[in-house]
């Protein structure tokens, strides 16, 4: 027997009949009757509707743009709300995404450097305000005294044996800066806020540690960088929890005795 030739819905083309599908699902949904379809009339719907979508290339494309973006920000506030709770699953969760989040023990010790360079500043600016003068001469040398112990109890020694011969060099000229540094601390402990003297000694005391700080990262930093940049982060690590265990020493002791005594 001959095949009934197609008319009506049956001989348009695909396109065509998806067209009027969607605009009579449109329909339906507006007039409440579209829970009227039967289970296998709405799976057939839905499966052809999908392998449609599938085939618009362009719109596959954003959907995936779209949800790489979510999925990025998803983890950027799964360790948002880690850094806001406890640091140790913060360190994890970051770690995980590949952010460092540790310092370098370089950029720990640059730091430092422009932390005391604007405590001179402001004392520069300063004129015949004696307590606030001492107070302020007493953190400069508190900064310098821990500064200067993470420099030669943990980073020095690491220099000087990761750099050799050419790291006892840069070590041995940093300690003479260091012991002039502390030489003049001494003196200030010594001296009132309000006497001459002193501000001829902070005079000192700023110009040698500009010139420690200065041979410092022209020459030592960059030389650990180049040479020991896989090590750096985990040493600064360390630079920042001895750093906060000396801080807590320096509340509870005596303002005016230096750390290094």
């Amino acid at each position: 027997m001959a095949e009934r030739s197609k008319r009506g819905f049956a001989a348009m083309s695909s396109q065509k009949q998806r067209e009027i599908a969607r605009r009579g699902g449109q329909a339906a949904h507006k007039k409440g009757t579209a829970h009227e379809f039967t289970s296998d009339e709405a799976r057939i719907a839905g499966h052809r509707g999908g392998r449609a979508l599938s085939s618009n290339r362009q719109y596959m494309s954003e959907i995936g743009r779209k949800g790489g973006h979510s999925s990025a920000g998803q983890r950027a506030a799964k360790s948002r709300q880690i850094q806001e709770g406890n640091g140790t699953y913060e360190y994890r969760e970051i770690a995980e995404t590949n952010v460092r989040t540790a310092p370098k023990a370089t950029e720990v010790l640059r730091g430092d450097h422009r932390k005391v360079e604007a405590l001179f500043a402001q004392y520069e600016t300063m004129n015949g305000e004696h307590s606030q003068k001492e107070t302020l001469v007493k953190e400069i040398c508190q900064e310098l005294d821990i500064h200067t112990r993470l420099e030669e109890e943990i980073f020095y020694p690491f220099i000087q044996v990761s750099l050799n011969e050419e790291g006892e060099q840069l070590i041995a000229e940093a300690i003479n800066e260091h012991n002039i540094v502390k030489n003049l601390i001494g003196q200030l402990n010594s001296i009132s806020s309000g006497e001459a003297s002193c501000d001829d000694a902070m005079q000192q005391l700023k110009q040698c540690v500009k010139h420690h700080v200065e041979e410092e990262e022209k020459e030592m930093l960059p030389k650990a960088e180049q040479q020991l940049s896989d090590q750096l982060e985990s040493l600064g690590v360390r630079l920042q929890q001895y750093n906060q265990r000396l801080q807590t020493i320096t509340q509870d002791s005596t303002p005016n005795v230096p750390l290094n005594t």
